[in-house]
């Protein structure tokens, strides 16, 4: 079975701040005082402008301008970023967070979601890791938040 997900993760009011300077962006409640706003193509668009940028170490729609216009908004918010893809069992996932105006961690492979999870303060419910506690497992795939 896939998983896909591209999307800013972390308090309501840092995410505000997004969705402030940036239409485009949408929220969805998670659990545990959390929301994501995908990284939808518009979002992608408006953060990083037409013009080709150099992408943040592996990620896919983590550019250096996307990065930039994102810090320049937050300010000193807390804030992260996930990324993953998998299919079959094989793929990967990654995570940002931004703290005081500047990146404070960039986590890559298993588990880097959950490090970003707990960057953010998320406690994992008996049974259950981070990524499920807030409720991650409910959709497959980026485009599936904003319709579901």
């Amino acid at each position: 079975m896939a998983y896909q997900i591209e999307a800013f993760i972390g308090k309501e009011e840092s995410l505000q701040l997004l969705a402030a300077a940036y239409p485009a962006v949408r929220l969805v409640a998670l659990e545990q005082g959390l929301y994501l706003a995908p990284m939808t193509p518009e979002v992608f668009r408006a953060l990083n402008g037409e013009d080709e940028h150099p992408d943040v170490g592996s990620f896919m729609k983590m550019t250096v301008e996307v990065e930039r216009s994102v810090r320049a908004t937050i300010g000193g918010a807390l804030l992260g970023y996930i990324e993953a893809d998998y299919f079959g069992g094989s793929g990967g996932q990654q995570g940002i967070v931004w703290k005081d105006g500047r990146r404070i961690d960039l986590e890559q492979g298993h588990g880097a979601i959950n490090s970003v999870l707990w960057r953010l303060g998320v406690q994992a419910l008996e049974g259950q890791d981070r990524f499920e506690s807030v409720g991650l497992d409910r959709e497959r795939g980026t485009d599936d938040w904003l319709s579901g």
